[in-house]
Formats: structure tokens, C-alpha cells, sequence
């Protein structure tokens, strides 16, 4: 791996609303114990390696308009999210081969039940109805689509009335489903 770093700039972002309206939990003010986390800016590092520039170059093009903010640019993964108006999505790659991570590659067994629960838990905690919890966190491969591996996280955004929320997983707390070769092993 080449040690060169490019700096990669964005301004301010501003996650983008997705509709609904007025109601007293659509833009709860999150309070969650320290285990994991609610907010609604994700943390986002500033470098990638100069080895990674390519598969930066691969998402800007994919997503032409759209901030992308780099998480994580390392010899394990390549994971960026991407906001446009009205939908957060992320991209991860194995930087090695350029091939694009599913969360499946960082976790095995029941992981979706066990992200779910704790999903659910944190964001009713934050101040969501358990309705619109259970609605954004369901056990689904779909609903834990934008994921990105932080350093020491996992961080899965979830599409809510008020904008996103991000829901950040520390890797100890997924140490049961944690794939020994993926990207969120020690």
C-alpha cells in the first residue's frame, strides 16, 4: 500500500428531508446510552490513501452532484456515504480488488436480528415512536443498505421522517457476528 494521501475537501452537508410531516417525534433530540450512538452527522475522516483515489473517482462518477464523504480508506475497506437530495446511500470496497463489500462480507449469522434490536432500541431511545423505529430498522437486508465501516464502528443511516439518522455500532459490541477476515476485525 503506497503511503501518499490526497486530501479529499467537502463543505458542510446538510442531510436532506424525506417528507412527512409535524408530528412530535420527527426530529427527536437523541439521547442513547454509550454502547452506541444516534446522530444525525455522521463522523467522516478528510484523507484517503492515494491507492483509493481510484475507487473515490468510481463513486463521485456513480453519483455525479452528490457530496461524498470518505469514512474510512484503509488496507481493509474503502467505505464512503454519499448524500444526495433525499437519500443517503454508501459504497464499500475491498480496496485490494476494487470489488464492492456487502454487509454480509463484515458479518455472519444473525446479525440483521441483532442490529435490528439494537437499532429499534436506540432510536425509540432517542425519542422515535416504536412504530416509526420498528419501520426504519426492520431485520432486512434492505433497511441496513447504508452501511459504512468507521474507524472502530459500524455505522448504518436510516431513512426518517425529519432527514437520516445514523445508528453507530462499536465493532466490541458485534464481536459475535464478526466476520475474522472482514473489515470490522480487530
Amino acid at each position: 500500500m503506497k503511503s501518499a494521501w490526497i486530501l479529499v475537501t467537502s463543505g458542510v452537508v446538510a442531510l436532506a428531508g424525506c417528507g412527512g410531516g409535524g408530528g412530535a417525534n420527527d426530529n427527536p433530540v437523541l439521547n442513547v446510552p454509550p454502547s452506541s450512538s444516534v446522530s444525525t452527522g455522521p463522523s467522516v475522516s478528510t484523507t484517503v490513501p492515494a491507492a483509493d483515489a481510484r475507487l473515490l473517482a468510481r463513486v463521485r462518477a456513480a453519483h455525479p452532484g452528490c457530496p461524498v464523504q470518505v469514512v474510512r480508506a484503509d488496507q481493509k475497506v474503502a467505505s464512503f456515504r454519499v448524500i444526495c437530495p433525499g437519500a443517503v446511500t454508501t459504497d464499500n470496497f475491498d480496496p485490494a480488488t476494487g470489488a464492492r463489500l456487502a454487509l454480509g462480507d463484515a458479518l455472519q449469522g444473525a446479525y440483521l436480528s441483532a442490529l435490528s434490536s439494537a437499532a429499534v432500541t436506540q432510536l425509540i431511545a432517542g425519542g422515535a415512536s416504536p412504530a416509526a423505529a420498528k419501520s426504519a430498522a426492520p431485520p432486512t437486508p434492505a433497511a441496513f443498505s447504508a452501511w459504512a465501516v468507521g474507524p472502530g464502528d459500524l455505522e448504518v443511516t436510516f431513512a426518517a421522517h425529519s432527514g437520516a439518522l445514523t445508528v453507530d455500532f462499536p465493532a466490541s459490541s458485534l464481536t459475535p457476528y464478526l466476520r475474522p477476515s472482514g473489515p470490522l476485525a480487530g
